[in-house]
């Protein structure tokens, strides 16, 4: 996004970019309402693409701190698991994960694979950890692809 010198703000995305996925996807996300933002969520939703081209440009960045389904599930995507409609929470988490690949938010699982190693132990969350970290480095447009049926592998 662009600021011309009178304000006006132009966005130019990569021929490439797929906005009209992501806007599908920041809906579906807007209707699961399963995240709780640490800032005022706008009155079109959480997950509207203008907010993040926007925070762009005023160099803010998100981060994304899932909890342990979440975190859990965005690691199963690497294990190439479909995300479908049979199970809507994987599904989620594979359109959490495309949105915040496209927009460079961060995920910062942390909190999430400290809680797995406290209940099934080290080794279990660093295998764990691995998987999500296959998964979180995938190409966004894969990831887009993914989440919304159209490949079978992220």
């Amino acid at each position: 996004m662009n600021i011309d010198q009178d304000g006006t703000a132009v966005t130019v995305l990569d021929p490439t970019f797929p906005l009209a996925e992501v806007t599908q996807i920041g809906t579906k996300l807007d209707a699961a309402d399963f995240c709780i933002p640490g800032y005022e969520r706008s009155e079109a939703g959480l997950f509207q693409p203008e907010d993040f081209f926007r925070a762009d440009v005023e160099d803010i960045h998100t981060v994304l701190l899932p909890d342990r389904g979440v975190a859990s599930r965005m690691a199963q995507l690497a294990d190439g698991r479909r995300a479908n409609a049979d199970d809507p929470t994987r599904r989620q988490a594979a359109e959490l994960l495309a949105f915040c690949h496209c927009f460079n938010i961060q995920v910062e699982p942390s909190i999430a694979f400290h809680e797995m190693a406290y209940k099934d132990g080290d080794a279990a969350a660093a295998e764990e950890l691995r998987r999500f970290r296959i998964a979180d480095s995938a190409h966004a447009l894969s990831t887009v692809n993914y989440a919304l049926g159209l490949d079978s592998t992220c």
